[in-house]
């Protein structure tokens, strides 16, 4: 039971996540429909849209001037068209399901992202399932799905680097600490966010498997988990 403990811990947030995957209404996350637009130019091969800071989003002045920086235009496919989540976000006391009857446009839309600039790395996932996709609703839950496949093996990389037979509770109590309530909601959204905060979970354990004292490092194994987790989250923060 001891030598499993990260495999536990693993387990444990995984279900944890397929139960936010499901249970958050579609695109309910912070910010998940300039996500899923983002994710969605990338399923197109576009890492990049056109630039469009005559069409920032924002519900003052000092937002849309800040998302003049980061509004860039996504051909959206048909019948992938983003639902109205304005008739639910906004007001606590109407449910998601005010959209249920949403038809996306059989035509190819243009719509914008806030998010039209971020680093690409962490749509890759959600981008590729996107293919599959048959309705913005599948699209949403399929990206959410992806990212939250991600968060589990990169938090068992972290578990098992952190992980010491001596003392497994103690060495894992950091990570156990680290991965908050909201870390887990955003690892189960569609977005950067959960993504990048799973990784850097990982590079700081990577940073101080390899900084124990001699002879406690597996001279086989910590090089094989370091090095792909620091190149993943540099890719990432780039």
């Amino acid at each position: 039971m001891i030598r499993a403990l990260p495999a536990v811990l693993a387990a444990r947030w995984a279900l944890l996540l397929a139960a936010w995957v499901v249970g958050n209404p579609p695109f309910a996350s912070p910010d998940e429909v300039d996500h899923y637009r983002r994710a969605i130019g990338i399923s197109q091969g576009e890492l990049i849209g056109k630039h469009t800071p005559e069409l920032p989003g924002g519900v003052n002045d000092l937002q849309r001037k800040w998302n003049r920086n980061l509004a860039y235009s996504v051909e959206v496919p048909a019948g992938m068209g983003t639902p109205p989540i304005g008739c639910y976000n906004a007001d606590a006391e109407t449910s998601a399901e005010c959209f249920a009857g949403h038809d996306p446009p059989d035509p190819e839309t243009t719509e914008v992202s806030q998010v039209g600039n971020y680093p690409p790395l962490p749509y890759l996932a959600p981008a590729a399932v996107l293919q599959v996709a048959d309705s913005p609703f599948t699209g949403d839950r399929l990206g959410r799905a992806a990212v939250a496949l991600l968060c589990v093996a990169v938090l068992l990389v972290a578990a098992l680097l952190l992980h010491d037979p001596r003392a497994p509770l103690v060495s894992l109590i950091g990570l156990l600490a680290a991965i908050t309530p909201m870390a887990i909601f955003l690892g189960a959204s569609l977005a950067a966010s959960g993504f990048e905060i799973c990784v850097a979970a990982a590079f700081a354990a990577a940073l101080l498997r390899i900084s124990r004292a001699p002879g406690t490092v597996s001279p086989s194994g910590a090089p094989f988990g370091v090095a792909p987790v620091a190149a993943w989250y540099a890719a990432g923060a780039a």
